[in-house]
C-alpha cells in the first residue's frame, strides 16, 4: 500500500541517496517502498509532557502494527496506554488506507465503551498529549498532493523538503513540510493550519538506530508552538515480524 510516515511509527531507509530528479510524490514513494518493509511492528514509548522546563505529566505506551498485503485492505495499529494508572489500559485502534476511508476507535478504561472518532473529531489531543488523533493516523501517499521545495536546513545537516497537502477536507492543517535526509529518514514535519508561513506544530525524530534493515528513531519531540507545550516520546523494545493477533485490532476486542 501507499503509505508514507505517521509520528508514532518507525522507518527503514534506503541505502542509496535521494535522486535530485525526484519530484515530491517520487520521493514520498520512494520513502514508503521501505519504511514500511515488514509485515508487522511492535515498539514501547516514554511520553513526557511538557510546558517550558516543566513537566506536566508523563505516558508510558507500547504500539503494534499489521501491514496490510492488499492494495485495497486497511492497516492497523494498535496504540495501548500502560501508566499512569489513571490512563492505564486506554486504548486507540486505527485503520488507514490509500482510499482515505481511515477510521479510528478509542476505549477508556473507566467506561470500557467503545468510541468512534470521527472525521471532524480528530484535532482533538490523545490522551492531553501534543499529539492529535491526526497525527496518529498513519498517513497514506494517496491522501496527499505534494512539491517538492527546496533543500534546506534540518536536524540531519541538510534535508530535501516536500510539501503534502491533505486531501481529507476535514484535516486540521492546510499543508505539512517533511524533511527526509540523504537516507530518506523523516527528520522533520511542520504542521501549517491558519498561517502558511508559521507552523502551528513541529515533530522532530532524532537519533536513529538501526535495527535489521531498518532505522528506528530514539527520540521524537512535538512541539505546539500555540500552546507552547511539547511531548517527548523515547522509543525502545522494537522488534519487527512477529506475530501479532489480529483479532486485537477489531474494535469489538478494544476493551479486552
Amino acid at each position: 500500500m501507499r503509505k508514507v510516515l505517521s509520528p508514532l511509527v518507525v522507518s527503514c531507509t534506503l541505502t542509496a541517496a535521494l535522486g535530485a530528479a525526484d519530484s515530491g510524490r517520487d520521493v514520498a514513494l520512494k520513502a514508503q517502498a521501505v519504511q514500511f518493509a515488514f509485515k508487522t511492528l511492535k515498539a514501547s514509548g516514554e511520553m513526557t509532557l511538557t510546558r517550558g522546563k516543566e513537566s506536566t505529566g508523563q505516558r508510558s505506551f507500547t504500539v503494534e502494527l499489521i501491514e496490510a498485503p492488499a492494495e485495497t485492505a486497511h492497516d492497523k495499529a494498535r496504540v495501548t496506554i500502560t501508566g499512569p494508572t489513571a490512563l492505564k489500559d486506554t486504548q486507540l485502534i486505527s485503520w488507514s488506507s490509500g482510499s482515505g476511508e481511515d477510521q479510528q476507535w478509542l476505549v477508556t478504561p473507566r467506561t470500557q465503551r467503545v468510541q468512534r472518532i470521527a472525521d471532524r473529531g480528530r484535532q482533538a489531543a490523545f490522551v492531553s498529549s501534543d499529539f492529535a488523533y491526526e497525527e496518529i493516523l498513519k498517513w497514506q501517499v494517496d491522501n496527499y498532493e505534494y512539491t517538492r521545495v527546496s533543500q534546506g536546513a534540518c536536524p540531519a545537516g541538510t534535508c530535501t523538503i516536500v510539501e503534502a497537502k491533505p486531501r481529507n477536507r476535514y484535516s486540521s492543517y492546510t499543508a505539512l513540510k517533511v524533511s527526509y535526509d540523504d537516507q530518506y529518514r523523516v527528520n522533520k514535519i511542520e504542521y501549517f493550519a491558519s498561517d502558511p508561513a508559521k507552523p502551528r506544530k513541529t515533530l522532530i525524530h532524532s537519533n536513529y538506530v538501526r535495527t535489521g534493515n531498518c532505522w528506528q528513531p530514539s527520540r521524537s519531540v512535538m512541539t505546539n508552538h500555540e500552546t507552547e507545550t511539547s511531548t517527548q516520546i523515547v522509543w525502545s523494545g522494537y522488534q519487527i515480524d512477529t506475530p501479532i493477533d489480529e483479532r486485537i485490532m477489531s474494535p469489538s476486542s478494544i476493551g479486552r
